[in-house]
């Protein structure tokens, strides 16, 4: 009996799939949005074989993100806006079909197998590739530019805190930690003043000293893990106050570093790892709010005052 319900259930995954496959589908990459366009860029740059022929391969391989979670949401909303569809070889391990409605699913991005739209031209998936680096490099000339670096900057580094946060506990054994609201709010307030880079020593600090409190005898694990957003806000208005300085920490950048976040840098800020190692919330907040926002502008630390920052202009 349970064998049967198993089997009738992969069916009407199967069935399913087939339903929502549409390779067919046709996408006007001319009105792509800038954002769609860095994370479509970004996937075929990071497929082995997008370009070529469309297909994505493995999501898995695709190491784009610095987390799988953010790599799902990217491809769901590049499903989402039509730009990547289903392909009918997908496993059906990868559809959950609500029980009661046929016609309503939930997926597991990573699990698809994804394929780019064709384009309504009928153009190549090469000529797709260079058309969407085209729309990249108007850069400040697109009216989406400036938000959609902003958006970008925020997304990547939270989740890029998130992991590397995870990362360190971790590596002290203190797996299992979820991070909550307070959390993620102490992670935003901390990159509103850092760099990406710059917050993974500090969250560094942060997981070595939760794991101090966690061996002492009147602190339970769970007590120290709750202490980390407390620890992280007191540590940025130290650093602050005290004029610490502060190592941005780096992965080697063609190689290590996620893809996204040296496309963003390389390619759509044109500022390489030098922005990356600067740039922070408040960066972005006054790149907002320029007269001329066709200056690109990299912050750079005053050495006698760190608490300060100097613009590097290129026009």
């Amino acid at each position: 009996m349970e064998e049967q319900k198993v089997r009738s259930k992969y069916r009407r995954r199967a069935s399913l799939v087939q339903a929502i496959a549409n390779e067919n589908a046709v996408f006007d990459y001319d009105m792509i949005s800038y954002f769609d366009a860095v994370l479509a860029h970004g996937v075929m740059l990071s497929s082995q074989s997008a370009i070529e022929n469309g297909l994505v391969g493995n999501s898995f391989d695709l190491t784009l993100c610095p987390s799988n979670a953010l790599l799902s949401n990217v491809l769901a909303r590049l499903y989402d806006h039509g730009i990547l569809v289903f392909r009918s070889d997908t496993s059906p391990e990868a559809i959950d079909p609500e029980s009661r409605d046929e016609t309503r699913f939930s997926y597991y991005p990573l699990k698809v197998n994804w394929q780019f739209a064709t384009a309504k031209d009928n153009n190549s998936f090469s000529k797709i590739f260079n058309q969407i680096g085209s729309i990249i490099d108007q850069r400040a000339d697109h009216p989406e530019y400036f938000e959609t670096v902003s958006e970008l900057w925020w997304m990547l580094g939270r989740d890029d805190a998130l992991r590397y946060l995870d990362q360190e506990l971790n590596s002290y054994r203190l797996s299992g930690f979820e991070a909550g609201e307070k959390t993620k709010e102490a992670i935003s307030y901390a990159l509103n003043r850092f760099s990406i880079p710059q917050l993974r020593y500090l969250l560094w600090r942060v997981a070595k000293n939760a794991a101090a409190l966690s061996v002492r005898h009147d602190f339970t694990k769970r007590h120290a893990l709750n202490t980390i957003p407390g620890s992280l806000i007191r540590d940025c208005d130290r650093a602050i106050a005290d004029h610490w300085t502060i190592k941005p920490y780096c992965m080697k950048w063609d190689e290590e570093e996620a893809p996204l976040i040296t496309i963003l840098f390389d390619r759509v800020l044109e500022t390489g790892i030098a922005g990356f190692r600067s740039m922070t919330g408040a960066v972005l907040e006054e790149m907002s709010n320029m007269d001329d926002r066709s200056i690109y502008s990299v912050l750079r630390r005053r050495k006698d005052d760190p608490t300060k920052r100097i613009f590097l202009v290129i026009l």
